[in-house]
């Protein structure tokens, strides 16, 4: 990225992201009525759309008239203070005013520059692609304090003086790739997310420079219709088909607004597979869409060799897997290369190109579960035929490795899917699907493999057949990931490309940004986010592809991750400065800071001593009735951790601007959740034990406080819902922990 002096109003008090030598003259305020936007003849869409947003975001913040005008009328002359968007070939004033002084740009570079002519300050803002115009927009509206929050923008609490002069910068990305996973499984996920929500969020990310959306679909979801050798898709459920009811006695009913149901919007009321199917074609279509409007690419990723449990018929031994037997997968005897697992698997992903033709990218990946391990072995030797350089017995070596690196009974998982993987990797490396990467226009979507163990990927690399991309994955937390540095070490390096369009095989790594165990509790791993983002960066790789469950945690950790992706040595502790100081005012960042550090340690405990506490699943709270034990003192030191983090947040809150609270209310009732959950969760050991020792009065007690805290925890939650993600978990834990804990009361009573 090139070197370059980004100077900022005094007034917002926050460090730019580019930093070099200015262009020599000095910064002044202007006093203006008016600001003239200029855009060329009948420009992209994109560009109008950033000239748009950029006078929206003017308007708010100087309360100043705002015309936008097309280069060569009569409104275009410079008898205003102006801003130019777009590039010389699309503005034949950008033109004029910069003449060969434009920079060289990759397809994202943009740049923002300050010019003076006839005495009038310019501003020109754009890039060679109307993508890259629209980022430089939003960055300038970032420049002057607005902060872009999932939610929504949120302007500065001091104004800042409007001022054209003193920008020169060019901006190139660290890190190509950006792009964010949609839809999932959970009910606090965004495959509970309707249209409106997703579109907000992809409009939010647009302006963080997000530029892709990979969709992550499961064969039993209602976003496809296909029929294989007579045998047509029945099935089409969302969250495993788990319901979750809401009636009058629903703790934290409130957030809910009168529904009777807890689902996805856009499916509320459809009954049959064909109606269901006919809504998630909408929702679907409808993110595609979007993304393409804000000149973001879209990838599709699907399991080939999983099926609807309809298609069991078609797979000879034929094994469920996952939760509620809603797919099934070859069974661990099938030979991967089989023609009766290669027919159907295809099948299933041209039905998917078929039904989403508009697709950018198609991701395959392996099974979820790992039981199909009988034919790594032989799976491997096939691989080796094209590596000379590697022996057989290295795959022991390999296996020995893994297991050694998650030591414990993670270990032996890791193995078992390591195995899976490479048995599925010869499958989908047969699979007769080029047909479905071929578009009518005769450009060619990408094919990536996803999901992949990073065990596996320095040897997929030099698999000549497998020349594609790899979305890999490090573990299912950022913390997990962060430590095993090691296959960074091993995989080779990719070649950054200067040059407009990509890698021909990028490389992306999965950045979870919450850890499966915690569940729907608040989470943060900035930390270990930035010693991921620092060994991408050094290895050169593609860049990243954010997965989480719920939004309303993710605003710091985002905003690390935009400026990163852009500089070199962007550190999380300055990323958190520069969201929180314009939207709360000074003295606010320190109390925020020392929050987050309690709740990353927190977030950390879990991971790392207790990994299935609160992971979502039916039995996901009665479980620790069931342990019959007293609380580990960890879950103590857990709360207290949650304890400090609550109160910096409610004393950040009390210091801040207005316009910065709702931010910080929002975490200091997240915080109120997760204490209430944690103290919920022990009195119900308590309570387990008790039972155990037919301590009769202990038991009905603690069930009391049990009850009494999850209720209170879903009560704080609700105050602050805001998105399905908040509304899932609270009748996520309605189904799976208040309810279950008022039948152990009445159960206990009954005694």
């Amino acid at each position: 990225m090139r070197d370059c002096r980004l100077l900022l109003a005094a007034a917002l008090g926050v460090l730019g992201y580019c930093a070099g030598s200015g262009d020599g003259f000095g910064i002044r305020v202007v006093a203006a009525d008016r600001i003239t936007v200029v855009v060329g003849t009948d420009p992209p869409r994109l560009e109008r759309f950033a000239a748009e947003e950029l006078a929206r975001q003017f308007k708010q913040l100087f309360a100043c008239e705002m015309a936008i005008v097309e280069a060569g009328s009569d409104g275009a002359a410079v008898d205003a203070t102006a801003v130019l968007v777009g590039n010389p070939q699309t503005n034949s004033e950008v033109r004029k005013v910069v003449g060969d002084a434009w920079p060289k740009l990759s397809d994202q570079g943009f740049v923002i520059r300050s010019i003076e002519r006839d005495g009038q300050p310019v501003l020109v803002v754009g890039g060679d692609r109307p993508v890259a115009t629209l980022w430089a927009a939003y960055e300038l509206g970032q420049q002057f304090g607005v902060r872009y929050l999932l939610t929504g923008d949120v302007y500065p609490a001091e104004a800042p003086k409007l001022r054209l002069s003193g920008f020169d910068f060019v901006a190139e990305p660290e890190l190509r790739t950006r792009a964010w996973q949609a839809i999932d499984d959970l009910p606090i996920g965004s495959s509970a997310w309707g249209l409106d929500e997703h579109r907000r969020v992809l409009g939010q990310l647009a302006k963080l420079k997000f530029n892709r959306v990979i969709l992550n679909v499961y064969p039993w979801q209602p976003f496809v219709d296909f029929e294989i050798d007579g045998t047509r898709k029945t099935t089409a459920e969302l969250f495993y088909g788990w319901k979750f009811l809401i009636d009058g006695d629903t703790a934290g009913r409130a957030a809910f607004k009168g529904a009777h149901e807890f689902t996805n919007p856009d499916l509320a009321g459809k009954s049959s597979p064909a109606e269901r199917v006919a809504a998630g074609k909408l929702l679907i279509n409808g993110i595609i869409a979007t993304a393409h409007e804000l000149g973001m690419t879209v990838g599709l990723c699907v399991s080939p060799l999983e099926f609807p449990p309809e298609f069991a018929s078609l797979l000879p031994g034929a094994e469920p897997c996952g939760p509620e037997k809603l797919t099934v997968g070859p069974g661990s005897q099938q030979i991967p290369h089989d023609e009766r697992v290669r027919q159907p698997a295809a099948a299933q992903v041209q039905a998917f190109v078929a039904t989403y033709p508009q697709i950018d990218a198609i991701y395959l990946s392996p099974p979820r579960v790992a039981t199909w391990t009988g034919y790594a072995l032989t799976a491997w030797e096939r691989m080796l035929r094209q590596i000379a350089t590697e022996r057989r017995s290295a795959l022991d070596e390999l296996l020995d490795r893994v297991k050694s690196i998650r030591a414990g009974g993670a270990g032996e998982a890791a193995v078992a899917r390591v195995k899976t993987q490479l048995a599925a990797i010869d499958a989908l490396d047969r699979l007769p699907i080029e047909g479905v990467l071929e578009r009518p226009d005769g450009s060619r979507r990408e094919a990536q493999v996803a999901g992949i163990d990073p065990a596996l990927a320095a040897v997929l690399a030099r698999i000549e057949s497998l020349h594609v991309g790899m979305l890999l994955g490090f573990g299912d937390s950022a913390q997990r990931a962060a430590e095993v540095e090691a296959w960074f070490e091993e995989l080779p390096d990719g070649a950054k490309d200067e040059a407009a369009g990509p890698e021909a095989n990028p490389k992306c790594l999965v950045l979870p940004l919450a850890a499966d165990g915690a569940g729907a509790l608040p989470q943060t791993a900035a930390m270990s986010l930035q010693k991921l983002i620092t060994d991408l960066t050094k290895h050169g790789w593609s860049g990243y592809a954010v997965s989480s469950r719920m939004p309303g945690d993710l605003d710091y950790q985002l905003q690390f991750l935009s400026r990163a992706a852009w500089k070199s040595g962007a550190a999380p502790d300055a990323a958190l400065e520069e969201l929180v100081t314009p939207m709360c005012g000074p003295g606010v960042t320190a109390r925020v800071a020392l929050a987050f550090s309690q709740l990353e340690q927190a977030t950390a405990l879990i991971d790392e001593q207790d990994a299935g506490f609160a992971a979502v699943a039916p039995d996901m709270v009665i479980k620790h009735y069931a342990a019959a034990e007293a609380p580990p003192e960890r879950w103590q030191k857990l709360q207290d951790l949650y304890v400090v983090a609550m109160n910096e947040m409610y004393r950040a809150h009390d210091r801040s601007h207005p316009r910065g609270r709702p931010y910080l209310r929002y975490y200091c009732k997240r915080l109120e959740f997760a204490v209430e959950y944690v103290g919920s969760v022990q009195a119900l050991r308590r309570a387990g034990a008790a039972k155990k020792s037919a301590d009769q009065e202990t038991l009905i007690a603690e069930l009391e406080k049990a009850i009494e805290s999850m209720y209170n925890a879903l009560s704080a939650l609700s105050e602050v819902a805001r998105d399905s993600g908040d509304r899932g978990a609270i009748a996520m834990l309605n189904a799976w922990g208040y309810r279950p804990l008022q039948q152990a009361l009445a159960d206990a009573d009954a005694q």
